[in-house]
């Protein structure tokens, strides 16, 4: 029988950590659908975790050839469909169990629509602001900034009118998801929203490495409790939280802009474009650059160069960009407020609990510096990745918004075993690589 909705799930490398999203997928109430989980030309296994599902509404594709954006996979999906309805999936996002069912009732209540828009709670790690709810407004307005809804909560018919392809990056200056959604809008496709939030999307460009270092335990989570009886309590705890904040139907004028250097920003932040990684050798020394970080790491501030405030991410990830086969010392420097002081935090090195050390502090009038030691296996083809959790209350503090939490300076990292290793002033590094020093702010 000829399926009422298709559903496309583009993916790039996200291994088993898709399987969350997929499984909200099939657990839909609405049985009547195919879902296709198409690769960006994927590299890693996650076929393999596609594929061992076993479900027959549920179809594997790669790409033979990478676009780098969504437009790839969403344009053969729209080639692949076999309904009148197509609704977009990402992969690292979670649907609740009536969103199907919520799409269809809009469609068959109101025959004018040409487009269906769910409630889509953005989930941030932002500590001051964690949720965004979009995708709720009038039926028939007309689209602009405030109407423009993630894919992963939108769906429209390709049955009636003429359906444009997904433009890739080097066809359209906007975001391709805003210039598509502006393509149908331009075709005369009414659109129309549910008004049920019902899709839940965790944000990759707020998440700082998120393809560099992949993760599915707050997906897996929030998909138990939205098969359980505090999902219409934990909806109504999102939007009410939206509100407060300011967050609740947002406008965001900037997805309707040229897009300058988002994508390359979203890039560095997503951890798709990185720096050249250096072999470690006897030590190599490191200083914070300028990069784009998203909500893990601040600007440098023009008055304290080389230094990366946190936030407001409670989790930020901090990329070392060294390969080595084999233990290695890690040095950072930590400056901090002495109001309201140095927040307790836990670090991770690749995924796995380090013991960590902080020493020689040395304190100014207003601002207090020390050496962070983290000691562990580094990787020998890959980058390594410390994250820091980070108490939320560290963000708290109004009076110096931009300085919560602490800031990370130079970097220093050598093998364990060699001299340069056990080197008992902390504050000692090799000659040829000097490091900048930030005790001249100190005194401010």
């Amino acid at each position: 029988m000829k399926p009422r909705v298709t559903i496309v799930l583009s993916t790039f490398n996200r291994g088993l950590h898709i399987l969350p999203t997929i499984r909200s997928a099939l657990s839909q109430t609405v049985e009547s659908f195919e879902l296709l989980v198409i690769g960006d030309a994927v590299t890693d296994d996650t076929g393999q975790h596609v594929t061992t599902m076993g479900d027959r509404r549920l179809r594997w594709i790669n790409l033979d050839t990478r676009i780098g954006t969504q437009s790839g996979p969403n344009n053969r999906g729209l080639d692949e469909a076999r309904a009148p309805i197509v609704a977009y999936m990402d992969h690292e996002d979670v649907w609740a169990p009536r969103h199907l069912e919520h799409l269809l009732a809009k469609y068959d209540a109101v025959g004018g629509l040409d487009a269906v828009a769910s409630g889509i709670a953005l989930h941030r790690d932002n500590a001051l602001a964690p949720y965004v709810v979009e995708g709720v407004f009038d039926d028939f307005a007309a689209f602009d900034t405030r109407s423009f809804t993630p894919p992963t909560g939108f769906s429209h018919r390709i049955d009636r009118k003429p359906v444009p392809r997904w433009k890739t990056r080097e066809e359209t200056l906007k975001s391709v998801d805003f210039a598509f959604q502006q393509e149908l809008a331009d075709l005369g496709y009414a659109f129309g929203s549910t008004g049920a939030v019902t899709v839940h999307k965790f944000i990759a460009v707020g998440n700082y490495l998120g393809y560099l270092q992949p993760e599915s335990d707050e997906q897996a989570r929030l998909l138990a409790r939205l098969h359980s009886d505090e999902a219409d309590a934990l909806v109504e705890d999102i939007v009410a939280t939206a509100k407060a904040t300011g967050f609740y139907q947002w406008d965001k004028p900037w997805v309707g802009e040229d897009r300058a250097n988002r994508s390359s920003n979203n890039d560095q932040v997503r951890g798709l474009k990185m720096p050249a990684m250096r072999p470690l050798g006897q030590g190599v020394s490191l200083s914070q650059d300028a990069g784009y970080r998203g909500l893990a790491w601040r600007p440098p501030h023009p008055d304290k160069p080389g230094l990366r405030w946190a936030g407001p991410s409670s989790k930020p990830r901090f990329l070392i960009p060294v390969t080595h086969d084999g233990p290695a010392r890690i040095e950072l420097d930590i400056a901090f407020r002495l109001a309201p002081g140095l927040c307790d935090f836990s670090v991770m090195l690749n995924g796995n609990p380090v013991v960590h050390r902080l020493c020689k502090h040395r304190t100014g009038r207003r601002y207090g510096l020390c050496r962070l030691l983290v000691e562990g296996a580094l990787k020998a083809d890959h980058p390594s990745i410390l994250r820091f959790d980070i108490p939320k209350d560290a963000f708290i503090d109004r009076s110096a918004p931009h300085e919560a939490a602490f800031a990370l300076g130079d970097m220093r990292v050598t093998p364990l075993g060699t001299r340069a290793a056990r080197l008992p002033h902390l504050s000692r590094y090799l000659p040829e690589e000097p490091r900048p020093s930030f005790w001249h702010w100190l005194g401010r």
